[in-house]
C-alpha cells in the first residue's frame, strides 16, 4: 500500500515483528469475520435501511455540503467507501455526483446492483483499494469505520488519502463514546456485530496524521439511535512533489 506524506508509525518506539505480525493476523480474521456476517445479514440489512429515512436533517445536510464542496473545487467522482447496499449511491447521484461504491462483502454488493442497476462496484478492502492514486475528488465513509481497531482505521484513512486528489473532501459518519457497543442481534440476526465507538475530536486527529486537514467536527445528540453520532469534514493535504 502506498502511503501519503506525513504518515508513519513511531521510529522511536517501534512495533516489535511478531507483535506487528499477530496484529495484522487478527486484523484479516476480523475482517473475514465482518465479512461473513454481512454476507449474512445483507438482505435484512437492505430491509432495514432502504434509503435515508433512518438519518436526520442534519445529517443529509452534511451531504449536501460535501457535494457543493466538491463540485466548487470542479470535481464530480466520490468514492462511497464501504456503500453496502447501496443506500447512498441515489442520494449522492442526486447531488451531481458520480458515485462509485465499494464494501467489503459480495452479499452487499449484489443488494446493491439490484436497487442501483449500472451502478459501478467494487468488492474490496478500505485498506486495499483497486484504484489509482488521486482518483477521486471525495469520499464518503458513512458509518463504514466503525468496525476497525485504531490499527487497521489508520491504514484505511491512509488509503482513502491516497485515492483521493489534493483538495479532495471526505465526509465520515460513526458513533461517538469511548469503547465498544456490543451490537448484539444484529438486524434480526443472532449474530453479535460489535462497534468501535470515538469521539470526533480522536477522528480528527487520526485524519491528521494520515493526510487529511480537518474542516469542520460535529457531534450530534441521539434521536432514535443508542449513541451520540459524529460527523467530520476534512479535505486532503497536498501531497510533496517527491511523492
Amino acid at each position: 500500500m502506498r502511503v501519503p506524506w506525513g504518515i508513519g508509525h513511531s521510529v522511536a518506539h517501534p512495533m516489535p515483528v511478531d507483535a506487528a505480525q499477530r496484529q495484522e493476523e487478527r486484523s484479516v480474521r476480523d475482517r473475514e469475520t465482518i465479512r461473513a456476517i454481512y454476507d449474512e445479514v445483507a438482505p435484512a440489512y437492505a430491509a432495514a435501511l432502504p434509503d435515508l429515512r433512518a438519518e436526520q436533517p442534519l445529517d443529509r445536510a452534511l451531504l449536501r455540503v460535501l457535494a457543493e464542496e466538491v463540485q466548487e473545487a470542479g470535481g464530480d467522482r466520490v468514492l462511497d467507501a464501504g456503500c453496502g447496499t447501496g443506500r447512498m449511491l441515489g442520494p449522492l447521484q442526486e447531488l451531481g455526483l458520480r458515485a462509485v461504491g465499494i464494501d467489503l462483502s459480495p452479499a452487499m454488493l449484489a443488494e446493491a446492483r439490484s436497487a442501483m442497476p449500472g451502478a459501478e462496484l467494487h468488492v474490496a478492502d478500505l485498506a486495499e483499494l483497486p484504484f489509482d492514486d488521486a482518483s477521486f475528488d471525495g469520499v464518503v465513509a458513512w458509518y463504514s469505520l466503525i468496525h476497525h481497531d485504531a490499527s487497521s482505521l489508520h491504514d484505511a484513512l491512509a488509503e482513502l488519502a491516497r485515492v483521493t486528489r489534493d483538495d479532495g473532501r471526505l465526509l465520515t459518519a460513526f458513533h461517538t463514546g469511548t469503547g465498544q457497543a456490543p451490537g448484539a442481534r444484529a438486524y434480526g440476526t443472532a449474530h453479535t456485530m460489535p462497534k468501535h465507538l470515538r469521539e470526533p475530536v480522536e477522528i480528527a486527529d487520526m485524519l491528521h496524521r494520515t493526510g487529511w486537514a480537518t474542516t469542520a467536527v460535529i457531534r450530534r445528540e441521539p434521536v432514535h439511535e443508542r449513541h451520540p453520532q459524529g460527523f467530520v469534514m476534512a479535505r486532503r493535504r497536498p501531497r510533496r512533489s517527491d511523492d
